[in-house]
């Protein structure tokens, strides 16, 4: 994983993510990011619950897909997920 000298203040990783070489998981990448002492804002996402898996990880927090995408609803979801910082002496 190269996180690079990009700074993000929030990452949606997908738990599935399609490629035709296996990848990691996106919790496993979630851990890899961390170890590496990447800092922004995780959420995960997954149609099926990984929210263990996320949180885990290290994740900050967890959207089930499909995610609302009408503006009030997708709001109310992004504010949730910006207030869901964890401490950062994670995993």
């Amino acid at each position: 994983i190269a996180a690079g000298q990009n700074v993000f203040d929030l990452i949606f990783m997908d738990q599935y993510m399609a490629s035709v070489q296996k990848q990691l998981l996106g919790s496993e990448a979630t851990l890899k990011l961390r170890s590496k002492g990447v800092t922004a804002l995780i959420c995960g996402l997954s149609a099926n619950n990984a929210s263990e898996c996320f949180e885990e990880a290290g994740a900050d927090s967890f959207l089930f897909k499909p995610f609302p995408c009408k503006a009030p609803e997708l709001t109310v979801e992004l504010k949730r997920i910006l207030k869901s910082r964890r401490p950062l002496d994670r995993p």
